[in-house]
């Protein structure tokens, strides 16, 4: 890849990502809100996804999971 970019002319901190000590994105969440607008911490919402996920047969991804907390009162964006 260094012979590639030395005969098009260009630097190689230009092509490729530059590293950094910080962490990259957001920070996770803490807490979560429900339908009533209360400030709630996470690991209410956790629990009720257990509760989903220990029935049986179940076989749940993003979209029906996201439905089953909106049900049961979270606000899922």
């Amino acid at each position: 890849m260094r012979h590639l970019l030395k005969w098009a002319g260009l630097a190689a901190s230009s092509f490729y990502y530059k590293r950094s000590e910080r962490p990259k994105g957001r920070k996770p969440s803490t807490h979560s809100v429900n339908q009533d607008g209360e400030l709630v911490e996470n690991a209410e919402a956790v629990k009720d996804i257990e509760q989903v996920l220990s029935q049986e047969f179940c076989c749940y991804g993003y979209k029906n999971m996201s439905g089953e907390l909106k049900d049961k009162g979270w606000i899922i964006t």
